[in-house]
């Protein structure tokens, strides 16, 4: 099953409304995988090249939630052209694909993790959340994940619906693992900043 979030009304009325534009830098992963993360470095990158640095906000949504706006109605910064937005979503291809229409130059970056840790940071993650209000032990935790029952439903159909669409090359994603950002944190920053349309030798 998947979160209350999801529901068929956000999906079909939300999503099929939204377009996805050229510059669009639209980080897609399942619960619990570096999606805050990724998206901090993003904007650090983005505060810090000399195309963006001055500008004063970018727009971050999450396009997963139905409890948002429709996104053609919501203010949105575009200090430059090239980067009005950045934003996540925790779906599966299949309902993100939803969406109205997608760029074939959307910068989609796709970010997956270990598993045996996303199990674990979810049980902490819902056992601190009180609207969930769980509160099984992390045994409890690993047989409901291993069963695909999360938030965000299962992890490896989730992660094989991406990767075969990477492997596809529909569109310019991205795929990056949380372990190999933060064993080499230059090389990978380096290469989403040339993913986004940026120069590396812009950062300042």
């Amino acid at each position: 099953p998947r979160f209350a979030a999801y529901d068929e009304n956000h999906l079909n009325h939300v999503l099929t409304e939204h377009v996805v534009d050229e510059n669009d830098v639209v980080i897609c992963s399942f619960y619990k995988t570096g999606t805050h993360w990724l998206k901090k470095i993003l904007l650090e990158i983005m505060a810090h090249h000399e195309l963006t640095k001055n500008v004063p906000r970018f727009q971050t949504l999450d396009l997963s939630q139905r409890n948002i706006s429709n996104l053609d109605t919501m203010p949105v910064t575009q200090p430059i052209d090239g980067y009005p937005r950045v934003y996540h979503n925790h779906l599966h291809f299949d309902d993100f694909n939803r969406v109205k229409d997608i760029h074939q130059k959307a910068k989609l970056i796709y970010i997956t993790r270990n598993p045996k840790d996303v199990a674990i940071s979810m049980h902490d993650m819902l056992i601190n959340l009180p609207i969930v209000q769980y509160d099984g032990d992390h045994a409890t935790s690993v047989e409901m994940f291993l069963n695909g029952f999360t938030p965000c439903g299962d992890f490896w159909d989730h992660v094989k619906g991406w990767n075969d669409v990477f492997t596809r090359g529909e569109y310019n994603m991205l795929w990056l693992y949380y372990e190999d950002l933060l064993a080499d944190p230059l090389e990978y920053i380096q290469m989403i900043v040339k993913h986004i349309g940026l120069a590396n030798d812009g950062l300042s």
